[in-house]
Protein backbone atom coordinates (compact mmCIF):
# COMPACT_ATOMS: atom_id res chain seq x y z
CA UNK A 1 0.00 0.00 0.00
CA UNK A 2 1.24 3.78 -0.38
CA UNK A 3 3.55 4.70 2.13
CA UNK A 4 4.19 8.38 1.99
CA UNK A 5 1.21 10.24 0.49
CA UNK A 6 -0.60 12.38 2.76
CA UNK A 7 -4.30 11.34 2.93
CA UNK A 8 -5.69 14.40 4.05
CA UNK A 9 -4.06 16.07 0.54
CA UNK A 10 -6.44 17.43 -1.82
CA UNK A 11 -6.23 16.88 -5.56
CA UNK A 12 -6.24 19.48 -7.87
CA UNK A 13 -9.89 19.42 -7.98
CA UNK A 14 -10.19 19.68 -4.18
CA UNK A 15 -8.26 22.59 -3.63
CA UNK A 16 -10.60 24.87 -5.97
CA UNK A 17 -8.42 24.99 -9.01
CA UNK A 18 -11.59 23.54 -10.99
CA UNK A 19 -15.04 25.23 -10.21
CA UNK A 20 -17.67 22.52 -10.35
CA UNK A 21 -15.38 19.87 -8.65
CA UNK A 22 -16.96 15.80 -9.22
CA UNK A 23 -17.49 14.54 -6.35
CA UNK A 24 -15.33 12.03 -7.08
CA UNK A 25 -12.29 13.96 -6.19
CA UNK A 26 -13.26 14.64 -2.96
CA UNK A 27 -12.69 11.24 -1.91
CA UNK A 28 -10.47 10.53 0.93
CA UNK A 29 -6.90 8.67 0.38
CA UNK A 30 -7.85 5.05 1.75
CA UNK A 31 -10.92 5.39 -0.57
CA UNK A 32 -9.47 5.98 -3.95
CA UNK A 33 -6.95 3.75 -3.04
CA UNK A 34 -9.49 1.07 -2.83
CA UNK A 35 -11.06 2.38 -6.61
CA UNK A 36 -7.61 2.46 -8.31
CA UNK A 37 -7.05 -1.37 -6.67
CA UNK A 38 -9.68 -2.79 -8.11
CA UNK A 39 -9.07 -1.08 -11.54
CA UNK A 40 -6.20 -3.34 -11.72
CA UNK A 41 -7.76 -6.43 -11.48
CA UNK A 42 -8.40 -8.34 -14.66
CA UNK A 43 -11.51 -7.60 -17.14
CA UNK A 44 -13.87 -9.43 -18.65
CA UNK A 45 -13.85 -10.15 -22.04
CA UNK A 46 -16.20 -7.80 -23.61
CA UNK A 47 -14.98 -4.62 -21.53
CA UNK A 48 -12.54 -3.19 -24.78
CA UNK A 49 -10.92 -0.89 -21.62
CA UNK A 50 -8.01 -2.80 -19.81
CA UNK A 51 -6.64 -2.29 -16.92
CA UNK A 52 -3.36 -1.33 -17.58
CA UNK A 53 -4.83 1.62 -19.97
CA UNK A 54 -7.02 2.48 -17.40
CA UNK A 55 -4.50 2.80 -14.61
CA UNK A 56 -2.11 4.89 -17.30
CA UNK A 57 -5.18 7.34 -17.25
CA UNK A 58 -5.93 7.29 -13.91
CA UNK A 59 -2.57 8.83 -13.14
CA UNK A 60 -2.54 11.31 -15.63
CA UNK A 61 -6.02 13.26 -13.78
CA UNK A 62 -4.23 15.01 -11.44
CA UNK A 63 -0.73 15.47 -9.11
CA UNK A 64 -3.13 13.89 -6.00
CA UNK A 65 -4.08 10.53 -7.96
CA UNK A 66 -0.75 10.62 -10.03
CA UNK A 67 0.92 10.23 -6.40
CA UNK A 68 -1.28 7.62 -5.13
CA UNK A 69 -0.69 5.62 -8.35
CA UNK A 70 3.01 5.80 -8.82
CA UNK A 71 3.89 5.15 -5.08
CA UNK A 72 1.31 2.04 -5.01
CA UNK A 73 3.99 -0.25 -6.50
CA UNK A 74 0.99 -3.47 -5.67
CA UNK A 75 -0.46 -1.82 -8.89
CA UNK A 76 1.73 -1.94 -11.10
CA UNK A 77 2.87 -5.50 -11.01
CA UNK A 78 -0.49 -6.94 -11.46
CA UNK A 79 -0.13 -4.47 -14.74
CA UNK A 80 2.21 -6.62 -17.07
CA UNK A 81 -0.35 -7.29 -20.04
CA UNK A 82 2.08 -8.63 -22.38
CA UNK A 83 -0.93 -8.33 -25.47
CA UNK A 84 -1.46 -4.45 -24.77
CA UNK A 85 0.04 -1.70 -27.22
CA UNK A 86 2.09 -0.02 -24.48
CA UNK A 87 3.88 -3.37 -23.71
CA UNK A 88 5.56 -2.88 -27.49
CA UNK A 89 7.29 -0.15 -26.53
CA UNK A 90 10.61 -0.78 -24.91
CA UNK A 91 10.38 2.36 -22.24
CA UNK A 92 5.94 1.37 -22.04
CA UNK A 93 7.59 -2.36 -20.77
CA UNK A 94 10.45 -0.95 -18.55
CA UNK A 95 7.80 1.87 -17.03
CA UNK A 96 5.93 -0.82 -15.71
CA UNK A 97 8.11 -3.14 -14.51
CA UNK A 98 10.41 -0.35 -13.01
CA UNK A 99 7.11 1.15 -10.63
CA UNK A 100 6.10 -2.53 -9.33
CA UNK A 101 9.17 -2.43 -7.36
CA UNK A 102 9.79 -5.46 -5.79
CA UNK A 103 5.51 -6.32 -5.57
CA UNK A 104 4.27 -9.52 -6.43
CA UNK A 105 3.81 -10.07 -10.20
CA UNK A 106 0.76 -10.94 -12.57
CA UNK A 107 2.42 -12.03 -16.08
CA UNK A 108 -0.98 -12.04 -18.59
CA UNK A 109 -1.95 -12.18 -22.14
CA UNK A 110 -0.53 -13.44 -25.65
CA UNK A 111 3.15 -11.73 -26.64
CA UNK A 112 2.26 -9.44 -29.57
CA UNK A 113 5.69 -10.38 -31.06
CA UNK A 114 9.34 -11.25 -30.16
CA UNK A 115 10.64 -8.19 -28.70
CA UNK A 116 7.72 -8.86 -26.07
CA UNK A 117 8.70 -12.49 -26.16
CA UNK A 118 11.86 -11.38 -25.23
CA UNK A 119 10.98 -8.98 -21.67
CA UNK A 120 8.62 -11.95 -20.77
CA UNK A 121 11.72 -14.57 -21.22
CA UNK A 122 14.07 -12.00 -19.35
CA UNK A 123 11.23 -10.96 -16.54
CA UNK A 124 10.93 -14.52 -15.90
CA UNK A 125 15.09 -15.10 -15.56
CA UNK A 126 15.22 -11.86 -12.88
CA UNK A 127 12.11 -12.30 -10.98
CA UNK A 128 10.22 -15.81 -11.37
CA UNK A 129 9.97 -16.10 -7.32
CA UNK A 130 7.69 -12.45 -7.39
CA UNK A 131 4.93 -14.23 -9.88
CA UNK A 132 1.98 -14.61 -8.47
CA UNK A 133 -0.20 -14.74 -11.46
CA UNK A 134 1.10 -16.68 -14.67
CA UNK A 135 -1.61 -16.90 -17.36
CA UNK A 136 0.34 -16.64 -20.73
CA UNK A 137 -0.62 -18.39 -23.91
CA UNK A 138 3.02 -18.29 -26.06
CA UNK A 139 2.53 -15.83 -29.55
CA UNK A 140 5.56 -17.23 -30.59
CA UNK A 141 6.71 -20.83 -31.48
CA UNK A 142 10.00 -19.91 -32.11
CA UNK A 143 10.27 -22.25 -35.16
CA UNK A 144 13.77 -22.62 -36.54
CA UNK A 145 15.64 -21.18 -33.80
CA UNK A 146 18.54 -23.28 -32.44
CA UNK A 147 17.32 -23.03 -28.74
CA UNK A 148 15.26 -25.89 -27.80
CA UNK A 149 11.54 -25.15 -26.25
CA UNK A 150 12.89 -26.91 -22.48
CA UNK A 151 15.84 -24.80 -22.37
CA UNK A 152 13.82 -20.94 -23.64
CA UNK A 153 10.85 -21.75 -20.50
CA UNK A 154 13.45 -23.27 -18.28
CA UNK A 155 12.65 -20.68 -15.37
CA UNK A 156 8.96 -22.61 -14.96
CA UNK A 157 11.49 -25.56 -13.41
CA UNK A 158 12.26 -23.38 -10.57
CA UNK A 159 10.16 -23.04 -7.09
CA UNK A 160 7.35 -21.04 -7.01
CA UNK A 161 6.97 -19.37 -3.48
CA UNK A 162 4.37 -16.90 -4.93
CA UNK A 163 2.48 -18.59 -7.32
CA UNK A 164 -1.10 -18.84 -7.20
CA UNK A 165 -2.59 -19.23 -10.52
CA UNK A 166 -0.50 -21.49 -13.16
CA UNK A 167 -2.23 -21.11 -16.42
CA UNK A 168 0.21 -22.01 -19.80
CA UNK A 169 -0.73 -22.82 -23.33
CA UNK A 170 1.59 -23.24 -26.51
CA UNK A 171 2.06 -25.68 -29.55
CA UNK A 172 5.03 -27.65 -27.45
CA UNK A 173 5.88 -31.08 -29.64
CA UNK A 174 6.97 -33.26 -28.05
CA UNK A 175 5.35 -31.91 -24.83
CA UNK A 176 7.54 -29.15 -22.76
CA UNK A 177 9.53 -30.90 -20.05
CA UNK A 178 8.32 -34.15 -21.23
CA UNK A 179 12.20 -35.77 -20.65
CA UNK A 180 13.08 -33.14 -17.78
CA UNK A 181 14.96 -34.98 -15.24
CA UNK A 182 13.64 -31.80 -12.77
CA UNK A 183 9.88 -31.96 -12.02
CA UNK A 184 7.50 -28.57 -13.56
CA UNK A 185 8.01 -25.95 -10.48
CA UNK A 186 10.63 -27.98 -8.48
CA UNK A 187 7.49 -29.52 -7.69
CA UNK A 188 7.45 -26.78 -4.83
CA UNK A 189 4.68 -24.37 -5.07
CA UNK A 190 3.13 -23.72 -1.96
CA UNK A 191 0.38 -21.05 -2.70
CA UNK A 192 -0.94 -22.50 -5.97
CA UNK A 193 -4.60 -22.70 -6.23
CA UNK A 194 -5.27 -22.40 -10.10
CA UNK A 195 -3.53 -24.70 -12.49
CA UNK A 196 -4.22 -25.09 -16.27
CA UNK A 197 -1.93 -26.52 -18.98
CA UNK A 198 -1.57 -27.47 -22.40
CA UNK A 199 1.20 -29.90 -23.79
CA UNK A 200 3.38 -29.29 -20.62
CA UNK A 201 4.71 -32.35 -18.47
CA UNK A 202 4.09 -32.65 -14.95
CA UNK A 203 4.15 -34.68 -11.95
CA UNK A 204 0.44 -35.67 -10.59
CA UNK A 205 2.22 -36.66 -7.43
CA UNK A 206 3.81 -33.33 -6.38
CA UNK A 207 3.12 -32.00 -3.18
CA UNK A 208 2.08 -28.38 -4.14
CA UNK A 209 -1.24 -30.63 -6.06
CA UNK A 210 -2.70 -30.08 -2.48
CA UNK A 211 -3.69 -26.38 -3.52
CA UNK A 212 -4.64 -26.82 -6.37
CA UNK A 213 -8.80 -25.90 -7.19
CA UNK A 214 -8.83 -27.17 -10.35
CA UNK A 215 -6.96 -29.61 -12.72
CA UNK A 216 -7.46 -30.39 -16.31
CA UNK A 217 -5.79 -33.96 -17.22
CA UNK A 218 -5.05 -34.85 -21.11
CA UNK A 219 -2.80 -36.93 -22.83
CA UNK A 220 -0.28 -38.71 -22.17
CA UNK A 221 -1.19 -38.92 -18.65
CA UNK A 222 -2.72 -42.45 -17.88
CA UNK A 223 -5.35 -44.32 -15.46
CA UNK A 224 -2.28 -45.18 -13.29
CA UNK A 225 -0.91 -41.43 -13.24
CA UNK A 226 -4.31 -40.08 -12.15
CA UNK A 227 -4.90 -42.61 -9.62
CA UNK A 228 -1.41 -42.03 -7.69
CA UNK A 229 -2.34 -38.55 -8.02
CA UNK A 230 -5.48 -38.36 -6.31
CA UNK A 231 -4.38 -38.85 -2.74
CA UNK A 232 -2.49 -34.91 -3.32
CA UNK A 233 -5.70 -33.30 -4.31
CA UNK A 234 -7.36 -32.71 -1.19
CA UNK A 235 -7.97 -29.31 -1.76
CA UNK A 236 -9.53 -29.56 -5.56
CA UNK A 237 -13.67 -28.26 -6.43
CA UNK A 238 -12.80 -29.23 -9.79
CA UNK A 239 -11.57 -32.13 -11.48
CA UNK A 240 -11.52 -33.08 -15.62
CA UNK A 241 -9.86 -35.54 -17.66
CA UNK A 242 -10.00 -36.24 -21.34
CA UNK A 243 -8.92 -39.55 -23.57
CA UNK A 244 -7.49 -41.40 -20.45
CA UNK A 245 -6.83 -44.49 -21.08
CA UNK A 246 -4.57 -47.72 -19.25
CA UNK A 247 -1.26 -47.42 -19.46
CA UNK A 248 1.08 -50.15 -20.35
CA UNK A 249 2.11 -51.19 -16.50
CA UNK A 250 -1.51 -49.87 -15.25
CA UNK A 251 -3.98 -52.46 -13.48
CA UNK A 252 -7.26 -52.10 -11.66
CA UNK A 253 -6.87 -53.75 -8.37
CA UNK A 254 -10.10 -54.48 -6.26
CA UNK A 255 -11.33 -53.39 -3.86
CA UNK A 256 -9.02 -50.57 -3.38
CA UNK A 257 -9.89 -47.37 -0.71
CA UNK A 258 -11.54 -44.77 -2.06
CA UNK A 259 -9.82 -40.87 -1.61
CA UNK A 260 -12.27 -38.63 -0.10
CA UNK A 261 -12.66 -35.20 -1.22
CA UNK A 262 -14.40 -32.53 1.11
CA UNK A 263 -14.89 -29.77 -1.53
CA UNK A 264 -15.51 -31.25 -4.94
CA UNK A 265 -18.19 -30.17 -6.66
CA UNK A 266 -17.26 -30.85 -10.09
CA UNK A 267 -16.46 -34.08 -11.94
CA UNK A 268 -15.65 -34.32 -16.10
CA UNK A 269 -14.75 -37.83 -17.27
CA UNK A 270 -14.54 -37.11 -21.31
CA UNK A 271 -14.07 -39.72 -24.41
CA UNK A 272 -12.61 -42.55 -21.89
CA UNK A 273 -13.33 -45.87 -22.47
CA UNK A 274 -15.47 -47.61 -19.29
CA UNK A 275 -12.43 -49.92 -18.54
CA UNK A 276 -11.22 -46.42 -17.04
CA UNK A 277 -14.30 -44.54 -16.49
CA UNK A 278 -15.35 -47.20 -14.27
CA UNK A 279 -12.57 -47.53 -11.66
CA UNK A 280 -12.06 -43.62 -11.29
CA UNK A 281 -15.44 -43.12 -10.14
CA UNK A 282 -15.16 -46.04 -7.64
CA UNK A 283 -12.04 -45.11 -6.16
CA UNK A 284 -14.13 -40.88 -5.75
CA UNK A 285 -15.98 -40.27 -2.73
CA UNK A 286 -17.77 -36.71 -2.24
CA UNK A 287 -18.73 -34.56 1.12
CA UNK A 288 -20.82 -32.41 -1.15
CA UNK A 289 -23.07 -33.32 -4.28
CA UNK A 290 -21.14 -33.11 -6.95
CA UNK A 291 -22.15 -32.34 -10.21
CA UNK A 292 -20.93 -34.78 -13.16
CA UNK A 293 -20.15 -35.42 -16.51
CA UNK A 294 -19.38 -38.15 -18.36
CA UNK A 295 -18.94 -38.88 -21.94
CA UNK A 296 -17.90 -41.97 -23.35
CA UNK A 297 -17.89 -44.87 -26.10
CA UNK A 298 -15.94 -47.90 -27.58
CA UNK A 299 -14.28 -48.00 -30.84
CA UNK A 300 -15.99 -50.35 -33.51
CA UNK A 301 -14.93 -53.44 -33.06
CA UNK A 302 -14.90 -53.16 -29.32
CA UNK A 303 -17.51 -55.16 -27.37
CA UNK A 304 -19.09 -54.22 -24.16
CA UNK A 305 -17.39 -55.00 -20.88
CA UNK A 306 -18.55 -58.03 -18.47
CA UNK A 307 -21.90 -57.36 -17.05
CA UNK A 308 -20.01 -56.89 -13.76
CA UNK A 309 -18.42 -53.73 -14.57
CA UNK A 310 -21.94 -52.60 -16.39
CA UNK A 311 -23.09 -52.89 -12.19
CA UNK A 312 -20.27 -51.45 -10.75
CA UNK A 313 -20.87 -48.47 -13.22
CA UNK A 314 -24.40 -47.93 -12.63
CA UNK A 315 -24.02 -48.32 -8.70
CA UNK A 316 -21.47 -45.62 -8.99
CA UNK A 317 -23.64 -43.22 -10.84
CA UNK A 318 -26.40 -43.59 -8.61
CA UNK A 319 -24.03 -43.11 -5.83
CA UNK A 320 -23.31 -39.62 -6.96
CA UNK A 321 -27.34 -38.96 -8.54
CA UNK A 322 -29.00 -39.84 -4.98
CA UNK A 323 -26.95 -36.41 -3.54
CA UNK A 324 -27.39 -34.02 -6.17
CA UNK A 325 -31.41 -34.96 -6.53
CA UNK A 326 -31.87 -34.57 -2.96
CA UNK A 327 -30.01 -31.32 -2.74
CA UNK A 328 -31.67 -29.97 -6.10
CA UNK A 329 -35.55 -30.36 -5.64
CA UNK A 330 -36.44 -27.76 -8.80
CA UNK A 331 -34.81 -30.19 -11.24
CA UNK A 332 -35.26 -30.86 -15.12
CA UNK A 333 -34.64 -34.51 -16.10
CA UNK A 334 -33.49 -34.61 -20.10
CA UNK A 335 -33.52 -38.50 -21.70
CA UNK A 336 -32.37 -39.34 -25.26
CA UNK A 337 -32.70 -42.47 -26.44
CA UNK A 338 -31.66 -42.34 -30.29
CA UNK A 339 -29.87 -45.06 -32.91
CA UNK A 340 -26.25 -44.83 -33.63
CA UNK A 341 -25.93 -43.90 -37.62
CA UNK A 342 -22.97 -44.95 -38.42
CA UNK A 343 -22.09 -47.45 -35.52
CA UNK A 344 -22.73 -51.00 -35.51
CA UNK A 345 -24.46 -50.47 -32.16
CA UNK A 346 -28.40 -49.39 -31.92
CA UNK A 347 -28.56 -47.21 -29.09
CA UNK A 348 -26.88 -43.65 -27.90
CA UNK A 349 -28.14 -43.10 -24.54
CA UNK A 350 -27.91 -39.80 -22.95
CA UNK A 351 -29.40 -38.65 -19.93
CA UNK A 352 -29.11 -35.22 -17.72
CA UNK A 353 -30.07 -32.99 -15.03
CA UNK A 354 -30.80 -29.54 -14.71
CA UNK A 355 -31.26 -27.35 -11.89
CA UNK A 356 -34.02 -24.65 -12.17
CA UNK A 357 -33.61 -25.42 -16.01
CA UNK A 358 -30.18 -23.73 -16.52
CA UNK A 359 -27.57 -25.54 -14.48
CA UNK A 360 -26.61 -28.61 -15.31
CA UNK A 361 -26.20 -31.08 -12.97
CA UNK A 362 -25.00 -34.15 -14.55
CA UNK A 363 -25.00 -35.49 -17.86
CA UNK A 364 -24.02 -38.66 -19.14
CA UNK A 365 -23.41 -39.91 -22.89
CA UNK A 366 -22.86 -43.37 -23.38
CA UNK A 367 -22.78 -44.28 -26.79
CA UNK A 368 -22.04 -47.38 -28.33
CA UNK A 369 -23.21 -49.06 -24.78
CA UNK A 370 -26.74 -50.76 -25.47
CA UNK A 371 -26.14 -53.23 -22.51
CA UNK A 372 -25.39 -50.40 -20.07
CA UNK A 373 -28.22 -48.60 -21.80
CA UNK A 374 -30.89 -51.17 -20.52
CA UNK A 375 -29.11 -52.22 -16.91
CA UNK A 376 -28.52 -48.25 -15.92
CA UNK A 377 -32.74 -47.40 -16.85
CA UNK A 378 -33.25 -50.58 -14.82
CA UNK A 379 -31.23 -49.02 -11.88
CA UNK A 380 -33.36 -45.74 -11.96
CA UNK A 381 -36.43 -47.60 -12.28
CA UNK A 382 -35.74 -49.46 -9.02
CA UNK A 383 -34.23 -46.03 -7.29
CA UNK A 384 -36.27 -43.43 -5.95
CA UNK A 385 -34.54 -40.94 -8.51
CA UNK A 386 -37.29 -40.74 -10.48
CA UNK A 387 -40.25 -39.82 -8.68
CA UNK A 388 -39.63 -36.04 -7.71
CA UNK A 389 -38.46 -35.15 -11.21
CA UNK A 390 -41.41 -32.37 -12.23
CA UNK A 391 -40.23 -31.79 -15.49
CA UNK A 392 -38.81 -33.93 -18.14
CA UNK A 393 -37.76 -33.19 -21.90
CA UNK A 394 -37.52 -36.63 -24.03
CA UNK A 395 -36.01 -37.43 -27.05
CA UNK A 396 -36.41 -40.83 -29.19
CA UNK A 397 -34.99 -41.14 -32.69
CA UNK A 398 -34.67 -43.77 -35.03
CA UNK A 399 -34.68 -47.00 -32.46
CA UNK A 400 -36.59 -50.45 -33.45
CA UNK A 401 -39.15 -50.25 -30.75
CA UNK A 402 -38.21 -54.03 -29.48
CA UNK A 403 -35.11 -52.52 -28.11
CA UNK A 404 -37.10 -50.15 -25.78
CA UNK A 405 -39.25 -52.75 -23.95
CA UNK A 406 -39.47 -53.59 -21.27
CA UNK A 407 -36.88 -50.97 -19.24
CA UNK A 408 -38.33 -47.75 -21.41
CA UNK A 409 -41.74 -49.03 -20.13
CA UNK A 410 -41.07 -49.51 -16.51
CA UNK A 411 -38.87 -46.37 -16.69
CA UNK A 412 -41.25 -44.09 -18.01
CA UNK A 413 -44.13 -45.52 -14.96
CA UNK A 414 -41.79 -43.72 -12.57
CA UNK A 415 -42.21 -40.18 -13.08
CA UNK A 416 -45.24 -39.61 -11.35
CA UNK A 417 -44.43 -36.34 -10.25
CA UNK A 418 -44.05 -34.64 -13.88
CA UNK A 419 -46.12 -31.81 -14.64
CA UNK A 420 -44.02 -30.37 -17.70
CA UNK A 421 -43.22 -32.78 -20.41
CA UNK A 422 -40.96 -31.33 -23.19
CA UNK A 423 -41.06 -33.36 -26.34
CA UNK A 424 -40.95 -34.15 -30.26
CA UNK A 425 -44.32 -34.41 -32.02
CA UNK A 426 -42.96 -37.43 -33.21
CA UNK A 427 -42.03 -38.77 -30.22
CA UNK A 428 -45.82 -38.55 -28.74
CA UNK A 429 -46.04 -42.07 -31.09
CA UNK A 430 -43.85 -43.87 -28.89
CA UNK A 431 -45.86 -42.40 -25.61
CA UNK A 432 -48.96 -44.18 -26.60
CA UNK A 433 -47.97 -47.39 -28.21
CA UNK A 434 -44.77 -48.33 -25.94
CA UNK A 435 -46.14 -46.64 -22.68
CA UNK A 436 -48.82 -47.10 -19.72
CA UNK A 437 -51.83 -45.32 -20.79
CA UNK A 438 -52.02 -43.84 -17.08
CA UNK A 439 -48.30 -42.81 -18.01
CA UNK A 440 -47.26 -39.33 -15.88
CA UNK A 441 -50.34 -39.05 -13.72
CA UNK A 442 -49.65 -35.23 -12.94
CA UNK A 443 -48.78 -33.71 -16.61
CA UNK A 444 -50.88 -30.40 -16.99
CA UNK A 445 -48.16 -28.87 -19.95
CA UNK A 446 -47.26 -30.46 -23.18
CA UNK A 447 -44.34 -28.22 -24.27
CA UNK A 448 -43.82 -29.04 -27.91
CA UNK A 449 -40.16 -28.72 -29.21
CA UNK A 450 -39.85 -29.89 -32.97
CA UNK A 451 -42.84 -30.86 -35.06
CA UNK A 452 -43.37 -33.42 -37.87
CA UNK A 453 -42.51 -31.98 -41.15
CA UNK A 454 -45.12 -31.06 -42.94
CA UNK A 455 -44.39 -32.48 -46.38
CA UNK A 456 -47.18 -32.24 -48.87
CA UNK A 457 -45.02 -33.39 -51.96
CA UNK A 458 -43.76 -36.51 -50.60
CA UNK A 459 -43.12 -38.56 -47.78
CA UNK A 460 -40.72 -39.94 -45.18
CA UNK A 461 -40.82 -42.21 -42.00
CA UNK A 462 -41.37 -38.87 -39.84
CA UNK A 463 -43.96 -36.48 -42.48
CA UNK A 464 -47.63 -35.85 -42.15
CA UNK A 465 -48.12 -38.72 -44.90
CA UNK A 466 -46.56 -40.88 -42.06
CA UNK A 467 -48.46 -39.51 -38.88
CA UNK A 468 -51.98 -39.34 -41.18
CA UNK A 469 -51.69 -43.43 -42.03
CA UNK A 470 -51.55 -44.31 -38.26
CA UNK A 471 -53.52 -41.31 -36.98
CA UNK A 472 -56.29 -40.02 -39.31
CA UNK A 473 -56.77 -37.05 -36.48
CA UNK A 474 -53.25 -36.11 -36.08
CA UNK A 475 -50.71 -37.50 -33.62
CA UNK A 476 -51.05 -34.59 -31.82
CA UNK A 477 -54.55 -33.93 -31.37
CA UNK A 478 -55.21 -37.89 -30.76
CA UNK A 479 -52.69 -37.68 -27.68
CA UNK A 480 -54.96 -35.04 -26.41
CA UNK A 481 -57.97 -36.99 -26.76
CA UNK A 482 -55.78 -40.50 -25.57
CA UNK A 483 -55.28 -38.23 -22.05
CA UNK A 484 -58.65 -37.18 -22.11
CA UNK A 485 -60.17 -40.88 -22.46
CA UNK A 486 -58.11 -41.52 -19.04
CA UNK A 487 -59.32 -38.52 -17.50
CA UNK A 488 -56.34 -37.16 -17.13
CA UNK A 489 -56.06 -33.96 -19.43
CA UNK A 490 -53.60 -31.76 -20.75
CA UNK A 491 -54.34 -27.86 -19.65
CA UNK A 492 -51.32 -25.80 -21.18
CA UNK A 493 -50.29 -26.99 -25.20
CA UNK A 494 -46.84 -24.73 -25.33
CA UNK A 495 -46.06 -24.31 -29.05
CA UNK A 496 -43.59 -21.03 -28.03
CA UNK A 497 -40.05 -23.08 -29.09
CA UNK A 498 -41.52 -24.15 -31.96
CA UNK A 499 -43.77 -21.21 -33.50
CA UNK A 500 -41.30 -18.84 -32.94
CA UNK A 501 -38.79 -20.33 -36.28
CA UNK A 502 -42.01 -20.91 -38.36
CA UNK A 503 -39.82 -23.89 -39.81
CA UNK A 504 -42.20 -26.80 -40.92
CA UNK A 505 -44.89 -25.68 -39.09
CA UNK A 506 -48.72 -26.60 -39.09
CA UNK A 507 -50.20 -23.59 -40.14
CA UNK A 508 -53.94 -24.50 -39.11
CA UNK A 509 -54.42 -25.92 -35.69
CA UNK A 510 -58.16 -25.48 -35.71
CA UNK A 511 -58.51 -28.79 -34.97
CA UNK A 512 -57.75 -28.14 -31.24
CA UNK A 513 -60.54 -26.00 -30.50
CA UNK A 514 -62.45 -29.49 -29.82
CA UNK A 515 -60.38 -30.09 -26.82
CA UNK A 516 -61.93 -27.32 -24.63
CA UNK A 517 -60.22 -25.96 -21.81
CA UNK A 518 -56.85 -26.59 -23.30
CA UNK A 519 -54.95 -23.28 -23.30
CA UNK A 520 -52.22 -22.92 -26.59
CA UNK A 521 -49.67 -20.37 -26.10
CA UNK A 522 -48.22 -19.66 -28.91
CA UNK A 523 -45.44 -17.10 -30.51
CA UNK A 524 -47.08 -14.20 -32.56
CA UNK A 525 -44.85 -12.93 -35.18
CA UNK A 526 -46.48 -9.22 -35.71
CA UNK A 527 -46.82 -8.70 -31.97
CA UNK A 528 -43.41 -10.24 -30.96
CA UNK A 529 -44.93 -11.90 -28.40
CA UNK A 530 -46.10 -14.97 -26.49
CA UNK A 531 -49.90 -15.14 -26.78
CA UNK A 532 -52.49 -17.65 -25.31
CA UNK A 533 -55.87 -18.76 -26.49
CA UNK A 534 -58.51 -21.34 -24.81
CA UNK A 535 -60.10 -23.24 -26.92
CA UNK A 536 -63.59 -23.53 -27.04
CA UNK A 537 -63.78 -19.98 -26.25
CA UNK A 538 -65.42 -18.93 -29.71
CA UNK A 539 -61.79 -17.04 -31.57
CA UNK A 540 -60.80 -20.52 -33.27
CA UNK A 541 -59.38 -18.77 -35.74
CA UNK A 542 -56.44 -17.50 -33.58
CA UNK A 543 -55.36 -21.27 -34.33
CA UNK A 544 -54.73 -20.44 -37.77
CA UNK A 545 -51.31 -19.16 -37.56
CA UNK A 546 -50.38 -19.06 -41.13
CA UNK A 547 -52.19 -18.98 -44.63
CA UNK A 548 -51.54 -23.03 -46.19
CA UNK A 549 -49.60 -21.58 -49.25
CA UNK A 550 -47.12 -20.00 -47.04
CA UNK A 551 -46.04 -23.62 -45.48
CA UNK A 552 -46.43 -25.13 -48.64
CA UNK A 553 -44.18 -23.51 -50.49
CA UNK A 554 -41.28 -24.59 -52.19
CA UNK A 555 -37.89 -23.07 -52.19
CA UNK A 556 -37.52 -21.32 -56.09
Amino acid sequence: MAANVDPNGPSSAAAGNVPHASPISELPFDILWLIFEKNTFPSSSTDPIRPLSTCIRTSGVCKFWRDIMLQSSIFWGRLIDLGHPFMGRRIGRGEVLKRSGVAPLWIQGTPRNQIVDEFLFSTLQDHWERVEVFDVKPFTHWKGLSIPSDQLWATLLRPAPLLRVFKFGGNFDPPLFAKSTIPLLSNDAPRIEEFSVENVFYGLEARWMSTFREVHVTEPYTFGDVLKGLKWMTAIRRLKTEELKMGAYDTVSDPVPRVRFDHLHLLEIFDSPLSVLVPLLERIACKLPCALYLRSWCGSNEVEPPESTLRLACENLLRFLHPVVLNSPAIRFSLGLRKCMWRPFPLAFQMSLFKDCQECLASFNFRDYPGLTRLFMQHLTSSSLLSSIARLRLGIGGNDDSLLIPEFHLMMSKFESVTVLEIPEANLDVIIRLCDPCIFPSLQGLHLIKFIPWEPFGSSPFSKTWEEELYPNGLLLTFLQHRISYDLPITLLDLVSVSMSRVSYPCDMVCLDEILGLTVRYWDQESYSALEYVCGSGNKDALRFASRSECTAQPT
